[in-house]
């Protein structure tokens, strides 16, 4: 007896229940919120096959399929081949691929299964224009949620998560434990509501009546507040990565779309306006040295902090140049490459 066909709307909400959780539930970082994200990662994969067997319209080759697929199970092979051979650390060196810790690298495969899932999942479910429409104002939505969660936060001195669980340690912002994390959601966030935003401005020429312009026009007063909402998140959240990485992708996306400009002058205008913004922005940056780390009243700790972590990074590559201690060991393994300045537990 063959197992009934799933609707195709059935791996399509579990696609967006998956990425609706995965923030909220604290980024997804802790042990009980991982476990249901890569429940719903692997029944995504088991209802996208259920819903497209002996069907038609299978969508064509993909990126993912020919590259990111592949290389992301070839990666989980070789987790599976160091699972099977344990070592402890202080074990001499060994040809063949092996673990110092086989829980560990039990948890990454499968974590590494998990986005194999999503990875063969998703370009399937997004076949649809509406169901890809869904994804990015999901998307978009998702994150002015998170900002005004964050800036909520912000407002109450970043003292508990939600109002219920209290912050012990690091700089948090919304329900993300590392506000980095955070704003580059956001940053995300604004380049798909942005994306939205214009796209829109097309229907604003093919409005038949008044009444039905002066609509749209309010809803995209409305997506422009929740874009400015969005923005504010990632100034509050005080992440110079983000902050940084938003501008220069905003410069780079908008020199790449001069090239759609139809009239030479243009577009030569316009890409003479993006020059004179690059010293423009290092200007701010020498007034603003904060988004650059370097405060003298205030040292940047993190840099060093990394600095330091890349060091022990490289000493134990040093001992396990070939094959690794094992997928998912770093926090096992690192502890005895620690340098004393580093506060913490490193697990990546």
């Amino acid at each position: 007896m063959r197992p009934p066909r799933v609707p195709v709307a059935v791996p399509e909400a579990l696609l967006l229940s998956a990425l609706v959780f995965a923030p909220l539930a604290f980024g997804a970082t802790e042990a009980w919120s991982r476990a249901i994200l890569e429940a719903l990662l692997f029944s995504l994969a088991a209802a996208t096959f259920l819903s497209r067997r002996g069907g038609r319209g299978e969508p064509g080759p993909f990126l993912t399929d020919k590259t990111l697929l592949p290389a992301v199970l070839a990666l989980w092979a070789l987790g599976a081949a160091q699972w099977l051979n344990f070592r402890p650390y202080q074990f001499p060196a060994v040809w063949t691929p092996f673990t110092v810790s086989r829980a560990d690298t039990g948890r990454a495969l499968l974590l590494w299964a998990a986005y194999a899932c999503l990875l063969w999942s998703a370009p399937r479910v997004l076949a649809r224009p509406d169901a890809r429409r869904r994804l990015l104002w999901t998307i978009f939505g998702l994150g002015a949620l998170i900002a005004v969660i964050g800036i909520a936060q912000q407002g109450q001195g970043n003292t508990a998560y939600y109002g219920l669980r209290h912050v012990r340690r690091g700089l948090p912002f919304g329900p993300y434990v590392n506000r980095d994390h955070g704003a580059s959601f956001l940053v995300m966030c604004l380049f798909t509501g942005g994306g939205l935003f214009l796209s829109r401005w097309r229907e604003l020429t093919r409005r038949e009546t008044v009444g039905q312009k002066s609509d749209l026009v309010a809803a995209q007063a409305m997506m422009f507040f929740f874009l400015a909402l969005v923005m504010a998140g990632v100034l509050m959240a005080k992440s110079r990565g983000a902050f940084n990485s938003f501008f220069l992708s905003l410069w780079a996306v908008s020199l790449l779309s001069t090239r759609f400009i139809k009239s030479r002058a243009a577009r030569l205008s316009a890409r003479a306006v993006l020059g004179v913004l690059v010293p423009g922005y290092a200007l701010f940056l020498a007034l603003h040295p904060v988004y650059i780390g370097y405060v003298l009243s205030t040292p940047d700790v993190s840099t060093a902090y990394r600095l330091s972590m890349y060091r022990g990074g490289l000493n134990l590559l040093k001992d396990f140049p070939l094959w690794g201690s094992g997928l998912g060991t770093v926090q096992s393994v690192y502890p005895a490459y620690q340098e004393r300045m580093v506060v913490g537990i490193v697990d990546h």
